[in-house]
């Protein structure tokens, strides 16, 4: 199957999405490739954490053919898209939908829940190019009974169904994040009209707005993995989180797990 500049495949049962994309990328011939599954049997999150994929959520991998070095601000993009996206589908504001950097997709605050999630891999192909693997995760049509209690990064689990009383099928939700995928990255891409920003700051503004993160007190663990804690202030131009320690000393978070804190924990 095609939609837009996707090559879609479809299976009813696979292990995991990622390793079966991945056996799909040295035959295809174009450079956007999406494998979605009815179901998974053994899902994965970041770091391993098992993520629980059974029928009736949104399930697949995007691979997508770019030059060196990769972009990981994409990562955050197809986040947006996926946020916008069921947020249209459902006819509800976008607001109600968030991001949790820096990947996952969380309602509710300040009690966060967890409605789907995206895992980013990188395969070299040469000197100049490689695929980007996203796996995507969505709880769409699932009923609480159906969720696991607790989510990969201990955030409660939610699902389209239980917040909104209604969900896109697999497929419509899929059509949709692409489309806006497509969108977000060609912006990404574009100067602005009167010339004095570029796309990337554009779109940075989007991520900005949509991320639950900014302005909360968080804590995250340093090089040495000394949890230390601070306040998120911003996002860097790659998609870094900018955190500001209790001394006042800033950096730039380029990957790892962070905690919201609460107002209560915040003491």
């Amino acid at each position: 199957m095609r939609f837009q500049q996707w090559q879609i495949h479809e299976r009813d049962s696979v292990s995991s999405t990622q390793r079966e994309v991945r056996d799909l990328l040295s035959d295809v011939t174009t450079t956007q490739v999406a494998l979605v599954a009815a179901e998974q049997r053994d899902g994965h999150g970041r770091q391993g954490r098992e993520w629980v994929s059974p029928i009736g959520g949104l399930w697949c991998s995007l691979a997508v053919r770019t030059q060196l070095p990769v972009d990981p601000f994409h990562t955050l993009l197809l986040a947006l898209a996926a946020r916008d996206a069921v947020a249209e589908c459902v006819a509800a504001p976008p607001q109600r939908l968030r991001l949790k950097w820096p990947n996952d997709l969380v309602t509710g605050a300040p009690a966060e829940r967890k409605w789907g999630g995206i895992l980013a891999e990188v395969h070299p192909l040469s000197a100049a190019e490689s695929w980007v693997i996203f796996g995507l995760g969505v709880n769409l049509d699932l009923p609480l009974a159906r969720l696991p209690q607790t989510g990969p990064e201990h955030l409660p689990a939610t699902s389209i169904r239980v917040e909104f009383g209604s969900s896109p099928s697999p497929q419509e939700a899929l059509l949709a994040i692409l489309s806006r995928f497509d969108e977000f990255r060609r912006l990404d891409q574009q100067a602005s009209p009167d010339s004095t920003a570029t796309g990337r700051r554009h779109t940075l503004a989007l991520a900005e707005a949509a991320l639950s993160t900014l302005g909360r007190a968080v804590t995250w663990r340093d090089a040495t993995h000394v949890r230390r804690r601070g306040n998120a202030v911003g996002l860097a131009t790659n998609g870094g989180l900018i955190v500001e320690s209790q001394d006042g000393t800033r950096q730039e978070l380029r990957a790892g797990d962070i905690q919201h804190l609460r107002p209560a924990d915040e003491a």
